[in-house]
């Protein structure tokens, strides 16, 4: 009865052991990391993903509204011409019939010196919108980072992951031994089943990850290919006057500025020059004339006082704007200083702790198979070196990448 019993147990052993090693088999073929051999420039990764985002849209429509703005201010008058016919019928019962034809073409005039203003005006907000572009082109290149990083720290994550999953599987396959030989009870062996099944779920668990951030990359770039490493011959400084965000901002107050003084010298009523042909024709004589005027509005200030008011409160606008972005670029670059110098510090504190664990689970491994400890005691020690190989491998691409956040929080574009 017990020989039976012995041989049961050693043919569910076997079959347990067979799917496990299924599991493995499938792990190590499903999923796998791409070899990205290919790298491109990140500067050449950022102008792919800009032609194909929504900001390009965005930008050639802007660049659409000022080219006609200033393809107004250069024509001659300040907006449609209007044309007027007229005709007037005397008495009909009267000897002397009479009648008068008029015929009068109106356009509005720019003020003195309105349209060269004008030009100058849309020619410095021209200049605005491409600083508007490569602020979006920065924005984009941290969204690409930001993806890049996540990318890189899943991937160290799935290998970490399978590492474990195969390291468990080798005690689960020693467990099975000494099970079948009865150095250990089978509760031992079902304990690192468990350890193994949680293994493998975590591997699919990161893989799913790496998966989505590999989707969430190519929809952002358009492409799998891979940045290469940003490479800085010395750690990026914050000069606000290179910081295209800066940059883009003190344009702005610029831009409110010259639209005030715009408004404020220019009246929005146009005077509108009129030429017109009178003829004039009774029984007796027919007389024409030709007739010249300029309408100049009157009166209006109360709209010019508002026009003003609303250009003069976009400046401040812009200029309070202004003032909070400096404190916010300025606690940008402290921080991400601080994240790079604390990313050194914390690295080598990981990496020393991983080599007392590490040192701590082959002795624990020793002393297991000599007999001097338990499996849950090993299994513990195994489990915390693989949760700080992992964390190694975090604080290590934070390291490699912590160069370019500085870049990105400098505000300059490779």
């Amino acid at each position: 009865m017990m020989i039976e019993i012995c041989l049961k147990r050693a043919r569910q052993l076997i079959t347990l052991s067979a799917c496990f090693g299924c599991l493995l088999i499938y792990i190590d073929s499903y999923g796998q990391t791409p070899n990205h051999s290919t790298l491109r420039p990140m500067r050449d990764v950022l102008e792919t993903a800009y032609q194909r985002a929504p900001e390009r849209i965005d930008a050639n429509g802007r660049r659409a509204v000022i080219q006609a703005k200033y393809q107004q201010f250069q024509d001659f008058f300040s907006g449609p011409s209007s044309a007027k016919l007229a005709q007037r019928e005397g008495s009909r019962s009267g000897p002397n019939q009479a009648s008068e034809t008029e015929w009068v073409l109106s356009a509005p005039l720019w003020h003195l010196r309105q349209r060269h203003e004008g030009i100058q005006l849309t020619e410095f907000e021209q200049s605005v919108a491409q600083l508007w572009e490569l602020l979006t082109r920065l924005q984009l290149l941290k969204a690409i980072r930001d993806v890049h990083r996540n990318l890189l720290l899943t991937e160290a994550e799935v290998e970490i992951s399978r590492a474990n999953a195969k390291a468990y599987q080798s005690l689960l396959e020693d467990v099975e031994r000494r099970v079948l030989a009865g150095d250990l009870a089978p509760a031992d062996k079902l304990a690192a089943q468990s350890s193994v099944l949680e293994a493998l779920s975590k591997v699919k668990e990161s893989e799913q990850v790496l998966q989505n951030h590999s989707n969430a990359w190519f929809q952002l770039t358009g492409s799998h290919e891979r940045p290469e490493v940003e490479n800085f011959h010395q750690q990026p400084e914050l000069r606000l006057d290179q910081h295209i965000a800066w940059q883009y901002s003190q344009a702005q107050i610029a831009l409110a500025e010259r639209s005030l003084a715009f408004i404020s010298e220019f009246r929005q009523e146009k005077p509108i020059a009129n030429v017109g042909l009178r003829q004039e024709k009774s029984s007796s004589n027919s007389h024409q004339s030709i007739m010249a005027s300029i309408t100049v509005p009157i009166g209006g200030e109360s709209k010019q006082r508002s026009l003003i008011a609303e250009a003069r409160a976009q400046r401040d606008l812009r200029v309070g704007e202004h003032l909070r972005l400096e404190r916010q670029l300025h606690a940008e670059f402290e921080r991400t200083v601080r994240n790079a110098e604390n990313a050194k510090v914390l690295l080598a504190i990981e990496q020393e702790r991983a080599t007392v664990l590490h040192q701590r689970s082959t002795l624990v491994e020793k002393a297991f198979a000599a007999g001097e400890a338990s499996l849950p005691t090993l299994l513990l020690a195994l489990s915390q070196t693989r949760a700080v190989q992992t964390q190694v491998s975090r604080r290590a691409v934070e390291l490699r990448l912590s160069m370019a956040q500085l870049s990105q929080a400098a505000g300059v574009l490779p």
